[in-house]
């Protein structure tokens, strides 16, 4: 829940005028410099987290797992960097000041498997240096329909038809089930800021209705994975996926002083897909106890 906080205080509640900086990773496949379809995914939703604030500097730093000449490695890590800031500097307005490294190869160390390390080494570290004023904003026509900022996907948008979850925690009965409007960036439990509004909602309703038990569950987008397997998370590195996106919803309630006792969670890893838009699969779901 670090990243979620630290999204919510950029966009809440920081002062004016204070500096911060924010660390992201983008993940390479082994000898590529060339970012995949998630990871542009990841990065662009990420992105848009900035739409409206001052960025003041950016710094790319490029890395490699620990296999490989010592040469042929910087130059990879080089471009890898290199691959980042092209491809930041088409969604982000310019001028800002840039720093691009090429670090090299990182040794293996820690207590994960050497192929999840070797997975992890093998990135570009973004860091956005920012200031809480926001863009000026030049005059443009009414906007229509999705609301400012949201970083859902059209495709990936619930439609009106479901019912919003004060009126279903109100009239549900136990078994049944609701989507929450909660989405993540792909391959991880960090929630993305459009998850806000929803996570709030939630709140004040298991705060009107005090009686009220429900269970969280997350699920994934992956389809090849074994009976009993989760995915990989990028943000906690472990392999509970689905369980840490019920989590980060649990861990958010109970902070906010809603009993433990009436609230449970658990990972559902991809055993029910949506069959549509991998977003849709990238999900929480509530489940009525009591």
């Amino acid at each position: 829940m670090r990243t979620f906080f630290l999204l919510t205080s950029i966009f809440i509640s920081v002062q004016a005028y204070s500096q911060s900086k924010f660390d992201y990773p983008i993940y390479f496949a082994y000898k590529s410099a060339v970012m995949d379809t998630t990871e542009e995914i990841r990065l662009r939703f990420f992105l848009k987290n900035f739409d409206s604030i001052t960025i003041d500097s950016v710094s790319i730093k490029g890395y490699c797992d620990d296999r490989g000449k010592k040469k042929i490695n910087e130059t990879l890590a080089k471009k890898r960097a290199e691959t980042i800031f092209n491809f930041i500097s088409s969604r982000i307005k310019h001028p800002f000041p840039s720093e691009i490294k090429s670090i090299g190869s990182l040794p293996l160390g820690g207590d994960l498997k050497i192929e999840n390390q070797r997975t992890l080494n093998r990135r570009g570290e973004l860091e956005i240096f920012y200031s809480m004023t926001k863009k000026k904003s030049s005059p443009s026509k009414a906007k229509t329909s999705s609301p400012p900022n949201s970083l859902i996907p059209k495709k990936a948008l619930i439609p009106d038809t479901i019912p919003d979850i004060k009126s279903f925690l109100q009239s549900a009965k136990v078994g049944e089930t609701i989507d929450l409007k909660i989405f993540f960036v792909g391959g991880s439990s960090e929630l993305l800021k459009s998850s806000l509004n929803e996570l709030q909602q939630l709140l004040q309703i298991m705060k009107e209705n005090t009686t009220r038990k429900i269970k969280i569950t997350g699920h994934i987008h992956r389809s090849n994975l074994k009976e009993g397997e989760d995915g990989f998370d990028y943000k906690s590195r472990n392999n509970s996926l689905s369980a840490n996106r019920a989590k980060s919803v649990y861990t958010f309630l109970v902070n906010n002083k809603i009993e433990r006792e009436r609230l449970a969670s658990e990972g559902m890893s991809s055993k029910f897909p949506k069959n549509k838009m991998p977003e849709d699969d990238r999900r929480v779901e509530i489940v009525v106890v009591n």
